[in-house]
This record gives structure tokens, sequence and C-alpha cells, in this order.
């Protein structure tokens, strides 16, 4: 089976001082939880924003980055009536997207963990950058695809339900042994899927066919 990668820039550790000035640039909290995707309903941004709004303290906020129209209009409806709009930060209405695109790496690199609680997905690029990020990941069990690319690198949930994700937040932000663990295994699990890899059984694909 071949494989997709990520751009390499994703592999690559920013200096402190670079990831400092990204973090002042825009106004990013010390700590947050990171949300790559469109906001759409297969993507299930809803049954996180959920979760979160039973996070016991205010010293945690949601980073969101991707746009969407309808669904997103459920998404903020349900933040309104928690009274969570200074926890959750919409980035893309703040930021033209090249200009996220840009940092985005810096972006999965200062998160406290990424969340990808989708219901379906072909593959899953976020996931492979969350990784090859160095950024604990929390993703969907019962999605082969998500496995595949994550293994035992991740902590998995239940998308439909977000008691499962709030959970599995609370046990990768409290636990720094399991925090450093899944950075670890993440890392060597992104290392399957660098260009070279890709590359390598792409062309391995080609040659079985001759």
């Amino acid at each position: 089976m071949h494989y997709q990668s990520c751009s390499p820039r994703f592999y690559q550790a920013l200096h402190q001082d670079e990831l400092a000035s990204i973090r002042k640039t825009f106004s990013l909290p010390d700590a947050y939880v990171l949300y790559v995707g469109s906001i759409i309903e297969r993507k299930n941004l809803l049954s996180l924003v959920q979760a979160f709004s039973q996070w016991p303290s205010n010293d945690l906020q949601l980073l969101v980055v991707g746009q969407g129209s309808v669904y997103r209009q459920q998404v903020e409806n349900f933040i309104r009536q928690s009274g969570l709009e200074h926890r959750i930060i919409f980035m893309n209405d703040h930021f033209p997207y090249l200009q996220l695109d840009a940092v985005l790496p810096a972006l999965y690199q200062m998160a406290s963990c990424f969340v990808y609680p989708s219901f379906y997905e072909g593959f899953g690029i976020p996931l492979l950058e969350a990784h090859a990020s160095n950024c604990p990941v929390i993703t969907s069990g019962n999605l082969s695809s998500m496995s595949e690319i994550s293994g035992d690198a991740a902590a998995y949930i239940q998308p439909s339900e977000p008691d499962s994700i709030l959970h599995a937040l609370q046990s990768v932000l409290k636990d720094k042994g399991l925090s450093h663990q899944m950075r670890e295994k993440g890392k060597i699990r992104a290392e399957r899927f660098n260009l070279k890899s890709s590359t390598d059984q792409l062309i391995q694909y080609y040659l079985d066919l001759i």
C-alpha cells in the first residue's frame, strides 16, 4: 500500500526564538489545544467543543484553524450558549489563510495537543503533520485510516462521545510522562511517512507492476 506524506517543513523543529516571535505576533495563549481541518459535520468539531466546555478551568484555550459555513453556525451556537467565546479562537477570522499556513508547523509545535475527532477520513494528513511536528495526538478510534497513521502514538476516542474526548484530554494534558511518550512515538510514526519513504513505496509499487 502506498501512503501519502506531508510537507518536509513539518519535520523541522523551529528554534525557540522563532516560536516565541510567532506566539507574540499571533497572540497565542500559553496553553492551547489545536484543531486543524474544515469545519464540516464529518470533521466533528462540535463534539470537541462540547468536551472542551467541561474542562474545569480557564487555563486552556482551543485554537481552530479551518473554515466552514452551515455547520460552523451549529458550533458557534453551542459556544455562545456555553459562554465559551473567550476560550475558543477561530484563527481564520483574524488572519489570512496564507499567513496561517506559513506558521502551521509552529502552531503544532507549540500546542499542548492536537485533537482530530473526525467521523471519516480517507487518510488524514493533519494527523501526520502533528506527529511530524512533535505534537501529542488525540483522534478517533473507530477509523482504520487513523490507526494506520498513528498506530500506538495516539490516544483514541469515540468521536460521538464528548466524555470520551474529555477523558483523553485529561489523560494527555495532566500526565507529562504520557505526553512525552506520545511525542516520541509520534516522531517514529512520522518517519514511516516522510517524503523519501513515500517515494520509495511508490517506486516499488510501479516496479511490482512491471
